[in-house]
């Protein structure tokens, strides 16, 4: 009964050990951060292509644009590409 209490414990303290790190960890790393609200404008950004091509977001300000995060894992991100590539050669 001993053991399982002091290995639950352990277990805890883990748990919270890895919680506390990775929390700090992606404050300190993640760079800008911010939250889309509809109807608000788009804050800029820098972003660069897999050509190495690099841009600010306001270099597009009053065009459309999709802003697309594509991961080749993400299953919804690989059935959807065929429409993207689709909608780019269209405009």
């Amino acid at each position: 009964m001993l053991k399982n209490t002091i290995l639950a414990i352990l277990v805890i303290l883990i748990g919270v050990v890895v919680t506390i790190a990775t929390e700090r960890y992606f404050k300190n790393n993640r760079g800008d951060f911010f939250i889309l609200q509809q109807g608000r404008p788009v804050p800029d950004f820098s972003f660069q292509t897999i050509n190495n091509r690099a841009y600010q977001f306001y270099e597009f300000k009053g065009r459309v644009s999709i802003i697309h995060f594509w991961a080749s894992w993400c299953a919804p991100c690989v059935v959807e590409f065929p429409e993207l590539v689709s909608l780019a050669k269209d405009n």
